[in-house]
């Protein structure tokens, strides 16, 4: 294992040990629908096993870029795997970020819903940016859920 694959192992089991769920994306992020199927299943199995400890067999999976393929999806069935899907798509992956109460407007518009945020590292000149934009949509959010009286909770808890 690579040093930085130790730090963030050791990351994520610090994350599960204070309570917070944790899932699985993959080990690369492939997108299914551009790969063999064989190596996003292979993909997918090195993902649990590099989180090892901090997450269990049957932890959410969340397919990048929300593509899977019959085989993939297949797979994550047989290991009960419950597969966490988006209803709303925060854009702040998209060339042009939208203003967070756009996306607050969506999920009201929508009664609710999972809304996609990306809180990876992020690189480049936009980093800032875009990790603020991020931040202050969850607070708008979490303000709009009070508000909405709306229930806001773990996507595992969600699925099962």
């Amino acid at each position: 294992m690579l040093p930085d694959q130790q730090r963030l192992v050791a990351l994520g089991l610090s994350i599960a040990e204070a309570g917070h769920e944790l899932g699985c994306h993959g080990q690369s992020h492939l997108n299914a629908w551009k790969v063999w199927p064989w190596q996003a299943l292979s993909d997918i199995q090195l993902g649990y096993r590099t989180l090892g400890d901090a997450v269990s067999a049957d932890s959410p999976f969340r397919p990048p870029y929300g593509k899977l393929v019959l085989p993939t999806w297949w797979a994550l069935r047989l290991r009960r795997v419950p597969i966490g899907w988006w209803t709303v798509d925060s854009g702040d992956t998209h060339a042009r970020l939208p203003q967070s109460d756009e996306v607050v407007k969506k999920v009201k518009s929508a009664g609710g819903g999972v809304v996609l945020l990306h809180d990876f590292d992020r690189q480049g000149n936009q980093a800032a940016v875009r990790a603020d934009f991020v931040l202050e949509t969850t607070a708008a959010l979490l303000e709009a859920a009070l508000v909405e009286n709306w229930k806001v909770q773990p996507l595992g808890r969600l699925l099962r």
